[in-house]
């Protein structure tokens, strides 16, 4: 009777609890079943099968339900519980896990990320100035650029928020305007993006990181305009990706564009060309109305602006983008386990925040397993630099002339091709993990999250058709060659106050058009021209064939407006003439015995002008009170030919 009595007491006491276990189970399973919704596109079948067998087991579980509730064994109840928290708690531990990686993977997609503006108020680094509160009454120079929401939209907020008085801000034309004016004590503080150091590192001003510091920050978050692209990835597609020079977490809206990678993807032929677009490439920028200038100069200005212009140039769309930041890079490479590059040369960089000293990465000579950090420099390095020299040894940069921003290309293709073929060869469950989460904060894209998801199919596709991992894809390697111009630009002004003609890298028509070509072979645009000719011989070490590295005709498309001082008028009205240009002559006295009437003393287009650039009108001043046509020479007569009779 006793033994009875115990028993109904653990029937009332426990029996609701099998319920409890039940719900569990149930919310477990339409919580897995959600998540497995989640990717469209990919594995259906086995999604649905995976549904079904969830159903079942889940049907199971109720019929279990209703037979521990029917016993009486202790034990029993106590293997179901076991069983049923363990399946529940696996499925839900699954599920989280699952949807975090699926968010990770939203987070990158433009349409779902907000992007950092951030402004800094900037000082000399010698400054006593050590808060925003020390310069309210003092001049603060701002750029007047009212496309620019990091050099002025957020600035006119903080002074507003600040308080801070109107009559103490100073505006400037430009970057270099305002830098010039902080060097020259003209101003006590400006108003600079918060990526400055970084994005106005020009020769004429690689000091900024040690001469000048930020007393103050403000960052708001936007999201952007760029509306997400969702195509058919089966196709063939273009993807622009951008190296984003951020030394933090987050990318912003303003960067230098000195990683550009333009790559075109066929996966029906699983051939993949990678075009490397040197920093200093003289085009036309969409944002700036067509006028030329270094495509670097159009990431200020956002990615829409290198992506439009890109298009503009080559004459293909680009279907997305991707850009990266240096953590992202140095996390993906690190996940990756490192990688595998022959390297040229020993050199040294700065890591990844731009540090030196016990931060130096050093990078030896040879086949080596780079780290995250070692790969990021080899991507990044170009030259080498005074601080280098300051910093590292001979030994890492006796080679100075070896590198350069075409190297840096190359390095950058070679960096990518070994990450993608580790990718496809090391990649597991924790690997992808630990991509995602850190590429999360560190990359963003035009791509739909459908879009990226299915992916994993143009991946799947390409393992089945392939026996080796190593040759996943055929990635063809493109390259722009060209000639060096020293380019007038009017926006540039160094630290003196006099104008410079900056250093362009201007193309070859031949380059172009071949990388063209090929690109648009790849994408299917034109119909492929099979080769016709094909030279090898075993006593000759293959090399590769980089399509637009070597080419005939070395012309481009550049015309610079030549110094006519000191010349004469008449060569000044010739070249006007040929150039579609007027012309319109100031006569001056002249101010010297040395100058001779009819010699040029000044012209109003600036030598080396771009004469696309250079507008219809040439003015010039001119010794002397009229224009006068240059005597001919005389004529030397000709020698007697013997035919004096002949009639006239």
């Amino acid at each position: 009777m006793k033994k009875k009595l115990k028993m109904k007491k653990f029937k009332y006491k426990y029996k609701p609890f099998i319920f409890i276990l039940l719900i569990l189970m149930l919310v477990a399973t339409i919580s897995i079943i959600k998540t497995l919704t989640l990717f469209k596109g990919i594995e259906t079948l086995l999604r649905f099968m995976a549904a079904i067998d969830l159903i079942i087991i889940f049907l199971i579980g109720i019929d279990l339900t209703v037979k521990v509730w029917k016993t009486k064994k202790v034990w029993v109840f106590a293997i179901f519980a076991i069983f049923m928290m363990s399946y529940s708690g696996g499925l839900l531990f699954a599920s989280t896990k699952v949807r975090r990686m699926y968010a990770s993977v939203a987070n990158m997609s433009e349409g779902n990320i907000t992007t950092q503006i951030s402004t800094s108020i900037v000082v000399l680094s010698d400054s006593k100035y050590k808060d925003i509160k020390d310069v309210k009454d003092k001049k603060i120079g701002l750029i007047h650029d009212e496309e620019s929401k990091a050099s002025y939209e957020l600035p006119l907020k903080v002074i507003s928020k600040e308080k801070i008085s109107k009559d103490n801000i100073v505006e400037y034309d430009n970057y270099v305007e305002v830098l010039t004016a902080l060097y020259d004590k003209k101003i006590d503080a400006a108003f600079l993006p918060s990526n400055y150091a970084v994005m106005y590192a020009s020769d004429d001003f690689e000091e900024l990181e040690e001469t000048t510091r930020i007393i103050f920050t403000e960052t708001e978050e936007e999201a952007e305009e760029t509306q997400v692209v969702q195509k058919n990835i089966e196709e063939p597609f273009t993807v622009l990706l951008l190296g984003v020079d951020t030394t933090g977490n987050g990318i912003g809206s303003s960067f230098n564009g000195d990683a550009i990678l333009l790559l075109t993807v066929n996966p029906k032929t699983m051939n993949v060309t990678i075009l490397s677009v040197p920093r200093d490439t003289y085009m036309p920028i969409s944002c700036l109305g067509g006028r030329k200038n270094k495509i670097t100069n159009a990431g200020w200005h956002g990615e829409s602006c290198i992506k439009n212009s890109l298009e503009g140039y080559f004459g293909i769309k680009i279907d997305y983008y991707v850009k990266i930041n240096f953590n992202g890079v140095v996390a993906l490479v690190d996940e990756l386990g490192g990688v595998d590059v022959d390297v040229p040369y020993a050199f040294c960089e700065q890591n990844s925040k731009r540090q030196w000293g016990k931060n130096t990465i050093y990078v030896e000579q040879g086949m080596q397993h780079l780290n995250g950090e070692q790969a990021l420099a080899f991507a990044r390095h170009r030259k080498v630099t005074k601080y280098q020299k300051k910093h590292c040894g001979t030994k890492y940069t006796q080679n100075a002339s070896y590198w350069n921003d075409f190297k840096r290309g190359q390095n950058q293709q070679l960096i990518l091709k070994a990450a993608l073929s580790k990718l496809a060869d090391s990649a597991d469950f924790s690997t992808i993990e630990g991509l995602l989460n850190t590429l999360s904060n560190n990359m963003k894209t035009s791509m739909s999250v459908d879009t990226m998801l299915s992916l994993y199919n143009v991946g799947k596709d390409m393992i089945s058709k392939s026996d080796n991992k190593d040759q996943l894809l055929n990635m063809q390697r493109l390259y722009i060659s060209g000639q060096d111009a020293r380019i007038y630009d009017y926006n540039y002004v160094t630290k003196k106050g006099t104008k410079l003609n900056l250093y362009n890298f201007v193309p070859y028509k031949e380059s172009i058009k071949l990388v063209t070509d090929t690109m648009k072979e790849n994408l299917e645009l034109i119909k492929v021209k099979p080769a016709t000719k094909f030279k090898f011989s075993i006593q000759n070490e293959y090399e590769e064939n980089i399509i637009g590295k070597k080419v005939k005709d070395k012309s481009v498309n550049l015309s610079l407006v030549p110094n006519f001082v000191g010349k004469n008028v008449f060569d000044a009205q010739t070249w006007a003439n040929s150039n579609g240009m007027s012309l319109t002559i100031n006569y001056v006295k002249a101010t010297s015995a040395s100058q001779k009437n009819g010699q040029i003393l000044s012209q109003s287009i600036k030598p080396t002008t771009d004469v696309e650039m250079a507008g219809k009108e040439l003015k010039i001043d001119v010794v002397g009170t009229s224009y006068q046509e240059p005597k001919p020479e005389p004529t030397i007569p000709a020698e007697p030919t013997g035919d004096n009779n002949k009639e006239e």
